[in-house]
């Protein structure tokens, strides 16, 4: 027999339906505990790498401890241009030659294909190693990742764990023999940090390497958590491939449709803009050891490069057992990994059809119950619930910045320090505001069900329009709610197989949410706060919901005054409970690493050294002085290096101090005009010998417009056009690992005197003792030489180019 929940009995207690109440209870703790297990095997599972292997392992099988020890001998900055870049360049060719497969340099020059200034580009060398010689009639699989840095980082994670990876995957495959129709080419990319460039140099394959199958970029977004395809380009072969071996795999759409709405990229962009078929494999938890000083191999987590190399292995070995790893997808396909078990697609008419089947389900639910008014009510309890947990996870960082002097956290070792416990607490006040919210209402449980239902409903459509990929993620809670009211009110067997089909829809569902939202939010913690109290928030909700409505419990009581003011604090609690943690914790460790760099300014005679730092640390206090001011460096510091907006480069400048003595005898960069006619300036820049980068860019004179530049060329090549991505004001170019000498061709807007800069970035303190022979440097500054903090950038004196006579 169906049984109906009672009506409130108006004493507060709990009213339950025939049964009573103490197996209604059992049957709620029953299933609140499945649910909660269910949450936390999802995003356990999207949160955990499997176990690394030791170098105990088989020869056959990928050890991350193997792999690791090879990382030692490539971390180090290592930008193009530095005498690191080219010692790890010469040491890779070592290494995969000593595998015996077929290796070779592929150098080039490329620019920038975003376009905008200031433009880059660069000279590149990538290290290619093919498994068998290069044959035109061979399918190519190319597993690829990037052995350069940015300047200030060691790249232990970004990319060199990568790298180590790739060469342990080949050191297992390098006793293989493909089949005759297919090829294996290791790829370690140059210039990825640059603009792409090294990517764009591979993609101008010869024909001799054959057609290329697909593409597996290897990179890491953070230091840890599992090796997950963050996108993929024509190639949903490679998903089950990836796990052919029996290694988990994460992916889901989702994180591609984040991966859309983010500035920063990688180099599957240009294998994707040329048709290659691409997968993008990365980690992506704890990003702030990441293109900064912290990126070290301590901070290298064994478990995420065991990943990353299962999976590799898995990929090659189906390649080189005939597995078909390009597949065309509809455009908007929704897919996801099932747990790491398998793998589900959903064409966007399939998530359409479903939304509709379930607003039909909605309205018709809402009719037989008779719950428009109760809908209504339930609905914006939920949605005050939702909001009040996203206004938390907004106000934490900037609130906690406030009260940090301007650090969102103290730093420590790269970690924010008590991150975890901000974020622990920022969704346990969105559990918290969910839960109360839901105890205040006096709706029946099939209500506050279906109107959970219909806000995700809502959501679903939202992102139909606007992130297709991601638009499954609402269903996840809609449909389980859906089914279990229907159930309950229209269809026999309620009592108990509906009640348990229910719960084990209901586990499943939310097993697969929290795997994904575990797997994006790990990556964007700071950034996607906001929506990870939201969602933590809706999971509470689906939680609740379905217990009372599988056990009958009913959670509505009536509000008095200490619950209803326990309500309203929820949020402003966790707030005041956040800020309390983090005024207790330990002040970030002295000394800590410095962008620090030194400016020597040949136009007006003066150098100064500077940081970007907000304020002066033990490190850089004395480079800068104590009472260094935060100020623009736009006058002294070009765009390229920071890759900052002119007029918004702010740091701390000091009083100009004892140069460095490496630039005693250094030479400014030169122009020597070749040409003035009509519109058109041609000129040759020779930088500084050996600099690691050369940088050119219009000088404005008082508040003017720089001249505007039509067209613009670097030894021959034409300049790409666009948008500038760093809010650059003028024509502007860095390149990097310059050559000598080079040509540029300006055609103007107009027909007037152009005045340039030029500045050379210096090799870093290691090889120029620019920091370590300072004398006004302090002793403890010589940690920078580790890594290097420290550039010396010469610019030029003011070059006239005059109008054509």
């Amino acid at each position: 027999m169906r049984t109906r929940s009672l009506p409130d009995d108006g004493t507060g207690g709990i009213s339950t339906a025939t049964g009573g109440s103490s197996r209604s209870i059992a049957a709620a703790g029953i299933v609140l505990v499945l649910l909660l297990l269910a949450v936390g095997f999802g995003a356990g599972q999207k949160l955990l790498p499997p176990p690394a292997k030791d170098d105990n392992a088989a020869a056959s099988e990928f050890s991350a401890e193997r792999a690791i020890g090879g990382l030692r001998d490539i971390v180090g900055p290592r930008p193009p241009g530095s005498a690191k870049h080219e010692e790890v360049r010469a040491h890779l060719v070592e290494e995969l030659e000593a595998l015996g497969l077929t290796v070779q340099v592929q150098d080039g020059v490329a620019m920038d294909s975003s376009g905008g200034t200031p433009y880059r580009v660069g000279s590149v060398h990538n290290v290619l190693a093919f498994l068998e010689p290069p044959a035109a009639d061979r399918e190519t699989l190319v597993v690829a990742a990037h052995y350069d840095t940015v300047p200030s980082s060691p790249g232990a994670n970004d990319d060199g764990s990568q790298v180590a990876a790739i060469l342990e995957a080949a050191r297992v495959v390098s006793t293989a023999s493909a089949p005759d129709d297919r090829n294996v080419l290791f790829a370690l990319v140059d210039g990825e940090e640059t603009g792409h460039l090294g990517a764009q140099v591979l993609t101008d394959a010869p024909p001799e390497w054959g057609e290329i199958g697909a593409v597996l970029n290897l990179e890491s977004r953070g230091s840890g958590g599992p090796a997950a395809v963050i996108r993929q380009h024509e190639a949903l072969g490679a998903l089950g491939a990836l796990g052919a071996g029996g290694t988990p795999v994460a992916a889901t759409s989702a994180s591609e449709a984040l991966m859309s709405l983010l500035p920063a990229g990688t180099d599957f962009g240009v294998h994707q803009s040329h048709g290659w078929p691409t997968v993008d494999l990365a980690f992506f938890a704890r990003p702030l050891h990441y293109d900064n000083a912290y990126d070290t191999i301590d901070h290298v987590d064994p478990r995420s490069v065991q990943h990353s190399g299962d999976q590799t292995l898995s990929l090659v070995t189906a390649w080189l057992g005939g597995a078909t790893v390009a597949a065309g997808a509809s455009p908007g396909l929704n897919y996801f990994d099932v747990l790491g078990l398998a793998e589900a697609q959903l064409p966007l008419p399939v998530i359409a059809v479903l939304a509709l089947l379930c607003l039909v389900g909605i309205v018709l639910l809402v009719v037989r119950l008779r719950a428009g008014r109760g809908l209504l009510g339930a609905g914006t309890r939920l949605l005050v619930a939702l909001a009040a947990a996203g206004v938390v996870g907004a106000a934490v960082l900037p609130i906690v910045g406030l009260i940090t002097g301007g650090r969102p956290i103290p730093v420590s070792e790269g970690d924010f320090v008590g991150m975890p416990w901000i974020v622990l607490l920022v969704l346990a006040t969105g559990v918290a505001t969910a839960v109360l919210l839901q105890r205040r209402s006096r709706a029946d449980r099939p209500v506050v069900a279906l109107a959970l239902a219909c806000l995700c409903l809502l959501a679903t459509i939202v992102l139909l329009i606007l992130l297709p990929a991601a638009a499954y993620l609402p269903l996840l809670i809609s449909v389980p709610l859906l089914i279990g009211v229907a159930w309950r009110e229209c269809l026999p067997g309620w009592r108990v197989f509906g009640r348990i089909v229910t719960a084990a829809v209901a586990a499943l569902a939310i097993a697969l949410f929290s795997a994904t939202t575990a797997l994006i939010l790990q990556a964007f913690t700071t950034l996607l706060l906001p929506v990870g109290a939201v969602l933590t928030a809706l999971v509470a909700s689906a939680i609740t919901a379905i217990v009372g409505l599988v056990a009958d419990v009913r959670t509505d009581r009536p509000a008095r005054r200490p619950r209803a003011v326990l309500l309203a604090g929820a949020p402003v609690a966790g707030l005041v409970v956040v800020l309390v943690v983090t005024l207790l914790l330990p002040a970030a460790p002295s000394p800590a690493p410095s962008t620090l760099l030194y400016c020597d300014d040949r136009a007006s005679g003066e150098g100064v050294w500077a940081t970007l730092d907000r304020e002066p640390d033990d490190m850089a206090s004395e480079a800068v002085g104590a009472d260094a001011e935060r100020q623009s460096l736009g006058a002294c510091l070009p765009p390229g290096p920071l890759q900052l907006p002119h007029g918004e480069v702010e740091g701390l400048a000091g009083d100009a101090r004892d140069a460095p003595d490496a630039l005693a005898g250094v030479d400014p960069p030169t122009v020597q005009a070749l040409e003035s006619s009509g519109t058109t300036r041609r000129f040759a820049v020779s930088g500084v010998p050996g600099a690691r980068a050369l940088n050119l860019w219009l000088e404005v004179d008082g508040e003017g417009p720089a001249p505007e530049v039509t067209r613009s060329s670097i030894d021959g090549q034409p300049v790409p056009e666009g948008p500038s991505d760093w809010g650059w004001d003028r024509w502007a170019v860095t390149y990097h690992a310059p050559p000598e000498t080079v040509v540029f061709e300006l055609d103007l807007a107009e027909d007037v005197p152009v005045t340039l800069r030029v500045a050379s970035v210096l090799e870093d303190p290691d090889a120029t003792g620019i920091v370590r022979s300072a004398d006004s440097v302090p002793a403890s500054t010589n940690l920078l030489t580790s890594t290097p903090f420290a550039d010396a950038i010469v610019v030029s004196d003011l070059y006239e180019l005059e109008e054509a006579p």
